[in-house]
């Protein structure tokens, strides 16, 4: 086994001492060392991808993020049931599918006494709907028993029978 040792370390030395040589060996190297490195951040951005749509599939299919909890803020005139009636929310809809735009348009198409909606997600399942409402200013009679009633802006708010005290 000696006699083994010493003619590796001879052969060995005997490589190192060809300059040459030691620059095929050392382009080699580093030519196996970059591909090694590709390998690695390949490998990486696989796996980084892989956690990625993992964490992707938890968040949008995961019953945890359902919405559970609908909460309706400031409002006077219109019922909290009638507004998420309205909005279209159902429960257990992932609450980041929910588009706020469609159901702020929704529940400013419908309601007329709805002046404007906020929407905050409130994860991981609740939604807070914030409403500003127009308040009558004006009531104009329509015939013998109708009144209509009018906010500041114009908006006709509602037809009703029953007369309020405001201008006519």
């Amino acid at each position: 086994t000696k006699k083994k040792s010493k003619s590796i370390a001879k052969r060995d030395t005997k490589k190192t001492t060809n300059p040459t040589v030691n620059k095929i060996r050392s382009k080699k190297m580093l030519e196996q060392e970059k591909k090694k490195s590709k390998r690695r951040k390949f490998i990486r951005f696989l796996c980084l991808l892989f956690i990625i749509l993992i964490t992707l599939i938890i968040v949008f299919v995961s019953p945890i993020f359902g919405v559970k909890e609908i909460e309706i803020k400031n409002n006077h005139k219109i019922a909290s049931k009638e507004i998420k009636n309205v909005s279209g929310i159902e429960t257990n809809s992932n609450i980041f599918l929910l588009s706020k735009d469609n159901i702020i348009n929704t529940i400013l198409k419908s309601e007329p006494y709805v002046e404007s909606v906020k929407i905050t997600k409130k994860i991981p399942n609740k939604l807070v709907i914030e409403i500003v409402e127009r308040t009558p200013s004006l009531q104009v009679r329509i015939d013998e028993s109708t009144y209509a009633y009018i906010n500041s802006q114009g908006y006709i708010l509602e037809y009703s029978e029953t007369k309020l005290e405001m201008p006519v």
